[in-house]
C-alpha cells in the first residue's frame, strides 16, 4: 500500500459521469460534491453549488407544469434515507437555468445509492444522473411519426399493418379490425394465428421470419377468416423500416381481398383448358378428314383423261386445291403443337447446360446454315448451366436461330450471335443477327400468333409465338 493517502475530493469531482454527494439534511440535501462533468453539463460553478441546497441550485422551474424533477426526486431521497435501499427514478422532465436564469427543458435518468456509517445509518447520498434529452426528443418524435401513421393508416381502405422485429403484432388498421371482427386488444393478445386457415400458417410464419431475418420484401398470398366465418384470400406485402441510426424498426405492409381475382383466374384457367382440349380434340379430329380429302383429290386425278390434265385451267386449279390442303394442314398441326406446348408451359425445371442445347440445335441447322453461308458465334460462358425446362430451351433456341437463318438480308454474309448472361433475377440470351430486321413500329406485334413480316420463305408464324 502507498504512504501517501487517496485525495477522494479530486477523485470524485474527475469521475466520468455526473454525480452530487449530498448529505442526507432533509428537506434541504447540500450537496457536498460535484463531479466535472455535471458542472459543465448544467453550466454552473463549484464554487456557487458545493454547501447549498440541491434544490436551491436546481429549482423547479415554475412556468412548466410539466417538470416534476424536483419533487421527484424529493420523493426519491426520501425513499433512500427511510429504507437505506437504493432508488431508481423514472425519466423525468427537470429544466435546468442557464447563467442568465432562463430555463431549458432537460429530461434525465438518476438513480440515488446511500452511503451507510458503522452504526448503519444514512451518512450520505450518491446520486447519479443521466442526461437523456436529445433520446427522449427521438421517441417523442417517434411517438409524434407513429400517431400521424395511425391517423393515416386508419383512414386508409385497405388492411394496413406494422409488425415488431420479433414478428409479434405492433398496429392494425380499422379496416383490418372490421375485416376480422375483433378490438385492437383482442387482436394484439393473440395475434393472426386464429385467422390464419390452418394448414398455411407453418408456411406463412416461416416466410414471414425468413424475410425479417434477410430483411427482404415481404409478399405472400394467404387465407384468412373473415368476421362472417369465411376464409378469403388476401395478398399481403410489407417492406422493412428503419430507426435512424439503422436499427430496424420492424417491417410496415398491407393486405388486400385477391379472393374475387382469385376466383376469375381459376374461371380463366379451366377456360383455358377447355378452350385447348377442344383445339386438340378438333385439330386432331380433322387430321383424318384433310388426308382422305388429299387422298379423294389425287384419285380424282388419277382418273381424268390426259387432254383434261393438260387444261392450263385444271392445272391451276389442281394447284390451288393442293396448296390449301397442305396449309390446312399446316395451319393443324401449329395450333397442335401451340396446345402441346401450353401443356407442357408447367414443366418440372431441371439443370441444362445451354452451351449442349445449342450445339445440338445448331447440328439440326447445319444444313441451313451452310446453304446460307452464315456464320454462327456463340458466348454463352456466362450462363452456361441454367435452371429451365429442357425441352422448352431447345424449343427457344431452336426458333430463335432458326429465323436468324432464314431472314438473312441478301447480299451479305450472315452473321448470327447468341450470347448468355445473368442479372440478379434472370437468365439473357441474347440472339442478334445483321439480317432483313423488323420495323420499330411492328416490334409490338413480333410474338403475335400466325403473323408474319416477310413471305419470300416458308413460315407459319407460329415459332415466335411459342417462344414467348
Amino acid at each position: 500500500m502507498p504512504d501517501q493517502l487517496v485525495d477522494f475530493q479530486r477523485a470524485f469531482d474527475a469521475l466520468p459521469g455526473s454525480f452530487l454527494l449530498l448529505e442526507p439534511d432533509a428537506p434541504k440535501y447540500t450537496i457536498l460534491a460535484i463531479s466535472n462533468e455535471l458542472l459543465r453539463s448544467t453550466a454552473q460553478a463549484r464554487p456557487k453549488v458545493v454547501g447549498r441546497s440541491v434544490f436551491e441550485v436546481y429549482p423547479e422551474n415554475p412556468a412548466a407544469s410539466t417538470a416534476t424533477g424536483p419533487s421527484t426526486l424529493r420523493v426519491s431521497l426520501q425513499n433512500v434515507i427511510q429504507l437505506k435501499k437504493p432508488d431508481q427514478m423514472p425519466v423525468v422532465r427537470y429544466d435546468v437555468p442557464d447563467a442568465e436564469g432562463v430555463f431549458e427543458a432537460r429530461y434525465w435518468l438518476a438513480h440515488t445509492q446511500p452511503v451507510l456509517n458503522a452504526a448503519g445509518e444514512v451518512q450520505y447520498l450518491i446520486h447519479s444522473t443521466t442526461d437523456v434529452t436529445d433520446q427522449n426528443h427521438a421517441i417523442a418524435a417517434l411517438r409524434e411519426s407513429e400517431e400521424r401513421f395511425r391517423i393515416m393508416a386508419d383512414a386508409a381502405p385497405n388492411m394496413v399493418w406494422a409488425i415488431n422485429p420479433d414478428s409479434s403484432i405492433r398496429y392494425i388498421n380499422r379496416a383490418f379490425l372490421e375485416f376480422v371482427g375483433v378490438s385492437q386488444e383482442q387482436y394484439l393478445a393473440t395475434g393472426w394465428a386464429p385467422y390464419m386457415y390452418p394448414e398455411e400458417l407453418e408456411r406463412a410464419q416461416d416466410f414471414l421470419t425468413n424475410s425479417i431475418a434477410q430483411r427482404l420484401l415481404y409478399s405472400l398470398e394467404h387465407r384468412m377468416l373473415r368476421h362472417d366465418g369465411q376464409y378469403r384470400w388476401l395478398l399481403a406485402q410489407g417492406s422493412p423500416s428503419y430507426y435512424p441510426n439503422g436499427e430496424l424498426y420492424g417491417y410496415v405492409g398491407s393486405a388486400i381481398d385477391i379472393t374475387e381475382l382469385k376466383q376469375a383466374n381459376e374461371q380463366l384457367i379451366r377456360t383455358n383448358n377447355d378452350l385447348d382440349n377442344f383445339v386438340y380434340t378438333a385439330s386432331h379430329d380433322l387430321k383424318a378428314p384433310i388426308s382422305n380429302i388429299e387422298g379423294l383429290l389425287q384419285a380424282l386425278l388419277r382418273t381424268l383423261p390426259p387432254e383434261t390434265m393438260q387444261s392450263e385451267r385444271v392445272q391451276r386449279l389442281t394447284v390451288l386445291m393442293q396448296e390449301s390442303i397442305e396449309r390446312f394442314t399446316k395451319t393443324i398441326a401449329n395450333l397442335t403443337d401451340v396446345v402441346k406446348l401450353q401443356k407442357e408451359h408447367g414443366e418440372e425445371t431441371a439443370t441444362v447446360s445451354l452451351h449442349e442445347v445449342i450445339q445440338d440445335v445448331c447440328f439440326d441447322l447445319e444444313p441451313l446454315r451452310r446453304e446460307v453461308r452464315a456464320q454462327v458465334e456463340v458466348e454463352v460462358d456466362a450462363c452456361s448451366a441454367i435452371r429451365f425446362s429442357a425441352k422448352n430451351l431447345r424449343s427457344v433456341v431452336y426458333n430463335l436461330l432458326s429465323n436468324a437463318l432464314k431472314y438473312h438480308a441478301p447480299g451479305r454474309p450472315p452473321r448470327v450471335v447468341l450470347q448468355g448472361s445473368t442479372t440478379r433475377e434472370y437468365y439473357v440470351l441474347t440472339v442478334s443477327d445483321n439480317g432483313l430486321g423488323i420495323a420499330a413500329e411492328r416490334q409490338s406485334q413480333l410474338f403475335t400468333m400466325f403473323k408474319r413480316f416477310h413471305d419470300h420463305v416458308e413460315g407459319s408464324g407460329i415459332g415466335l409465338y411459342m417462344v414467348k
